[in-house]
């Protein structure tokens, strides 16, 4: 799904989202975490600036 898709999804759902929350759901923390829950990424580091994170596909989500 192409991320205009997802815009127009998620404000069909409800439709007084911020920019800013548009934003955060689709490349924001909840969504890393989300999917990070849903075992489809894996994070590494610890989050500071010295050991930012990163982020990885799981094994199985490799392409």
């Amino acid at each position: 799904m192409a991320l205009a898709d997802d815009i127009l999804e998620m404000v069909g759902r409800r439709s007084d989202l911020t920019e800013a929350a548009l934003a955060e759901a689709l490349f924001g923390a909840s969504a890393c975490r989300r999917l990070i829950k849903q075992g489809k990424l894996q994070r590494h580091g610890v989050g500071g600036a010295s050991d930012p994170f990163t982020y990885s596909l799981t094994g199985k989500h490799h392409a």
